[in-house]
């Protein structure tokens, strides 16, 4: 179990690490926008198109998940 000391230095970790969190996920909302700009108008892909490829890469990395985590814990490199 953990003390008390020790998820109060964890807290204050995550409350340092936290701004660069939320930076970087601004970041990755902006390379959607960029992407499906850049696939529509100099690729000339249909917008469907690309939202379809976008969708299943989504999908498929959801179920791609399952298989990893297996993996990993059979490797036992997974820290709990």
């Amino acid at each position: 179990m953990e003390t008390n000391e020790e998820t109060q230095i964890m807290r204050k970790r995550n409350m340092k690490l936290f701004p660069t969190y939320k930076k970087l996920s601004g970041d990755y909302l902006f390379y959607y926008t960029i992407d499906f700009l850049f696939l529509t108008q100099i690729k000339h892909i249909s917008g469907a198109d690309v939202v379809l490829a976008s969708s299943m890469r989504a999908i498929f990395g959801i179920f791609l998940q399952i298989p990893a985590n297996i993996l990993v814990e059979f490797l036992g490199r997974k820290k709990i």
